[in-house]
């Protein structure tokens, strides 16, 4: 979601093309949750050690195709998934 707000910004013309990498800078801050994703996030706990989630906002309806990837033990380890979005709000 940082980096969703982020191209926004840049987009918009708000922000430097070149991110400041402080700890404080409001560009890197994630925007607060919608009291909708709040519920959703209490009915659905996570289990820490088996779940990774990546919060994303679809621009709109339709097929996606996501590529993930992360290091593990030195390893850079691909994942890919399909997604299909009906609404967005």
């Amino acid at each position: 979601m940082a980096a969703q707000q982020l191209f926004e910004l840049r987009a918009e013309g708000k922000a430097p093309l070149k991110a400041a990498s402080a700890r404080e800078d409001p560009i890197c801050q994630l925007p607060s949750m919608a009291e909708s994703q709040v519920r959703w996030m209490r009915a659905n706990p996570a289990d820490a050690e088996n779940t990774v989630s990546f919060p994303y906002a679809f621009p709109k309806a339709g097929l996606y195709r996501l590529w993930v990837q992360v290091k593990v033990q030195g390893k850079v380890l691909t994942g890919v998934f399909d997604a299909e979005v009906h609404s967005v709000r």
